[in-house]
């Protein structure tokens, strides 16, 4: 199922407001577009985010002090998450028109069927109709069995990934730099931004070389040439994991 798309209003002249030209003074443009990042992430988690700084960076490409600085400058902190009152009050105001628009399509459904009360829809938007025998019961059954197939294995290879996912960030996981969450929310373009910063111009065929060798192999190649730490190495695995 595809996720919905959502946008929040965006203030014509946000750019000359007093705390946005001081993170502009202390990290130019990188700071404006870190500050829209998280608004967006604000969003996307009903509101808040938890205050992991380097993860943050890690997310956005930035250094650490960037983030501290622009959550320090623009946004509160509450029970340890960041969070911002202009986000809260942009998503009640999409829960309203949510809403709104709910009731009038029960309505609009209503005359359509020539029905005078709400019983034409039920409380999940299904619409009943008189006309059960189009899709009798057996059909329902055969097609909830067919997707259920597909789901299953959908399900097993994600499972798999996970674990893998999971194993490959065991230490940073135990060390709290990193819960299971955000582990299987990384994605390959993520990775590969992150490694390309680190190689840089010194070693621009990585991603070439990587997709030929095992991701130890690949590291022991190196290691002589780059100083590999367990985050470093568990990034590679886990690019080498996503690209397979």
């Amino acid at each position: 199922m595809v996720n919905p798309k959502y946008y929040f209003q965006h203030d014509n002249h946000s750019r000359e407001d007093e705390k946005l030209i001081e993170v502009r003074m202390k990290h130019q443009m990188a700071g404006i577009g870190v500050y829209w990042c998280l608004v967006e992430m604000l969003h996307e988690g009903n509101g808040y985010i938890e205050t992991k700084p380097k993860l943050l960076a890690f997310q956005l490409q930035v250094d650490e002090q960037v983030i501290n600085d622009v959550v320090e400058i623009c946004f509160s902190v509450e029970d340890d998450k960041i969070t911002c009152n202009r986000v809260k009050q942009n998503l009640l105001y999409r829960e309203e028109i949510k809403l709104k628009k709910s009731e009038a399509g029960k309505k609009g459904m209503s005359v359509r069927w020539n029905k005078n009360n709400s019983s034409v829809i039920t409380n999940d938007n299904s619409v009943i109709t008189e006309y059960n025998s189009v899709i009798t019961e057996h059909n329902k059954e055969k097609e909830k069995e067919k997707e259920k197939d597909k789901e299953k294995v959908i399900v097993t290879e994600i499972d798999k990934r996970n674990k893998k996912l999971i194993e490959i960030f065991k230490y940073e996981i135990k060390d709290k730099i990193l819960t299971k969450e955000q582990v299987l929310a990384i994605d390959n373009d993520l990775l590969k931004k992150d490694l390309n910063l680190y190689f840089n111009e010194k070693y621009p065929e990585w991603e070439k070389d990587l997709k030929k060798n095992d991701a130890n192999r690949f590291c022991v190649n190196l290691e002589k040439q780059f100083q590999f730490d367990n985050f470093r190495i568990a990034t590679i695995k886990a690019y080498k994991l996503l690209n397979n």
